[in-house]
């Protein structure tokens, strides 16, 4: 089966990582195309028409230019693999209508469930109108994990050709477990952070954080960064310096060795994983968690003893949290060492690559049956 992978990543970039530097960068953000069962091509990004773009973004239809690139070249594969959903409407209304004869796998990201968000009602009404039809549309969904199903399937009926799932993870061989080299805390990522709140906190605790990611509030507010902590000024957005992925990655990967802890503040519930990413790297490099409360989250991370969850804007909530990690060492040491055994038995990129394999495999199965 011949299989065309539509992702946001370069092709030769992939490549050239896959052939040389394999062991050197984070392979779960390839998605499975490193699979050699599968034969995966990749179309690369492109959105040389802009102005493609820009009226697909004004109709909330994004991707429109790379859409319209993978739909010349769906006819000469077998499957259409997309590893994310929300970015290819276009395909699926396409495929709905019959006019795309190529079927179509997704890995899913959302629930759809407009009862857990508390977002503005447009994004909920665009929610549903996704939702019909990419159900309607893709020949396969598979939701990134069964917390996210069950979400699903609790809001609205799921297809039952959708209820499927794959419990994704971090590259366990990347992302591994060290030795704790200092005392810091680390807050990573962008989406949906409440890094606000955290600088609230952390001017009422005795510890110090480490702030990594895309911060728009640091770009206005350099001068009222507190003292205890440390925004790495390569990652933001008005950074001079030029940082390849792979110092990039082994940066990140650095950090989550040298933290007591990573924490997850989120803002708002939506009906995404907000932190899946940065929650997955963390328990790989087996590091205890502080976490918002994200309903939709894979685990619950209090239940599988790898850290604490707080409600959303709970300010008091973290610093007793700080507090307690500061004050019971033990503790915090043994929640990392069952976050890594987490890791190691069902959430990473080893297993997710089986799971896909089985989920393409039965559609070829069906397709002959």
């Amino acid at each position: 089966m011949k299989i065309l992978l539509a992702s946001t990543t370069n092709k030769n970039f992939i490549k050239d990582i896959l052939d040389n530097e394999r062991e050197n960068y984070p392979l779960h953000y390839f998605w499975g195309v490193d699979n050699p069962q599968l034969n995966i091509e990749i179309i690369n990004p492109s959105y040389s028409k802009k102005w493609q773009t820009k009226l697909g973004n004004f109709f909330f239809i994004f991707n429109l230019s790379y859409q319209l690139e993978i739909l010349k070249k769906a006819k000469n594969y077998d499957l259409l693999y997309l590893n994310i959903d929300a970015f290819y409407t276009v395909l699926a209304f396409l495929r709905m209508l019959k006019i795309l004869k190529t079927p179509i796998i997704a890995v899913c990201h959302h629930s759809f469930n407009t009862d857990i968000t508390n977002q503005k009602k447009i994004w909920d009404l665009l929610l549903g109108y996704r939702k019909k039809i990419m159900y309607k549309g893709f020949d396969k969904i598979v939701f990134i994990s069964e917390k996210l199903l069950e979400s699903a399937k609790k809001n609205h009926k799921v297809p039952k050709k959708h209820q499927n799932f794959i419990e994704w993870g971090a590259d366990e061989h990347y992302f591994n477990s060290k030795k704790v080299n200092n005392n810091d805390y680390l807050a990573i990522g962008a989406s949906n952070r409440d890094f606000e709140l955290i600088f609230e906190v952390f001017q009422e605790v005795d510890a110090n954080l480490r702030l990594y990611g895309k911060l728009p509030l640091i770009k206005h507010q350099r001068s009222e960064i507190p003292k205890n902590i440390f925004v790495d000024k390569k990652l933001l957005r008005d950074s001079k310096e030029k940082v390849t992925p792979i110092n990039k990655f082994n940066l990140i990967r650095s950090e989550y060795h040298n933290c007591k802890a990573v924490l997850i503040p989120l803002k708002n519930q939506w009906d995404i994983i907000s932190g899946l990413t940065v929650l997955f790297e963390a328990i790989a490099c087996g590091k205890p968690l502080i976490v918002t409360d994200n309903i939709i989250f894979p685990f619950d991370v209090e239940k599988e003893q790898v850290g604490i969850k707080l409600a959303y804007g709970d300010k008091k909530g973290w610093v007793d949290a700080i507090t307690y990690f500061e004050n019971n060492p033990n503790e915090v040491k043994k929640m990392g060492i069952n976050a890594r055994n987490l890791a190691l038995t069902k959430f990473n990129y080893t297993s997710y690559k089986k799971e896909l394999y089985k989920q393409i495999s039965s559609m070829e199965k069906e397709k002959h049956s």
